[in-house]
């Protein structure tokens, strides 16, 4: 299993240190939850996290990895299926480098929805003048075999974070998973916070 975003470490430790023993643990959701690696950081830290993939392998990796975590199947295409300002976070990790873009405008929304007031969304985007993407489609070029299928620009995302603010933007240059033979990605690590 591949190491945890160190965001999402720190944001575990946030929460943990915020929770008040005797009382229910922050409650976290993990949207695109794959193999589980932030399921595990996340309950490792007492939290409460449900997880939300589309794939039924994500659901046996999970069991395997964090038994005891709610995993449900879901189609990021449609509505979350919680009552709103239920979690104190949402990670949504590598996922919207692999979804299809048109996804955007309604998913950040409806993170925001089910944060509560106060609560962080975590989230990380391939920039677009990373050089791996086609300038007329944004789409991953045919020549890189693996990585990201799309290409965000932070400024595509800001009109769609209007119910939080952005309380740190960080545009770094990390290796591609799978492909140290390749150049690192432009990357932006995003955390928004609801007000």
């Amino acid at each position: 299993m591949r190491e945890p975003a160190e965001e999402v470490v720190a944001l575990a430790a946030e929460l943990a240190a915020r929770h008040v023993p005797g009382t229910r643990a922050p409650r976290v959701l993990d949207l695109g939850a794959g193999e589980g690696r932030h399921v595990v950081t996340l309950s490792d830290a007492g939290l409460d996290v449900v997880a939300l993939d589309r794939d039924v392998a994500s659901a046996r990796a999970i069991v395997e990895v964090a038994p005891g975590t709610e995993f449900a199947l879901h189609d990021l295409a449609h509505p979350l299926p919680y009552a709103g300002e239920g979690f104190a976070a949402v990670v949504l990790w590598s996922v919207l480098p692999h979804a299809d873009p048109a996804l955007v405008p309604a998913l950040l929304p409806e993170c925001g929805r089910v944060l509560a007031h106060g609560g962080v969304l975590l989230f990380n985007l391939i920039d677009p003048r990373d050089g791996r993407r086609d300038p007329e489609t944004h789409a991953r070029r045919a020549d890189v075999p693996r990585g990201p299928d799309h290409f965000h620009a932070r400024a595509d995302v800001d009109p769609h974070l209007w119910w939080g603010k952005i309380a740190d933007a960080r545009l770094v240059r990390a290796p591609l998973r799978g492909r140290p033979d390749l150049d690192p990605v432009a990357e932006w690590r995003l955390r928004v916070v609801k007000h």
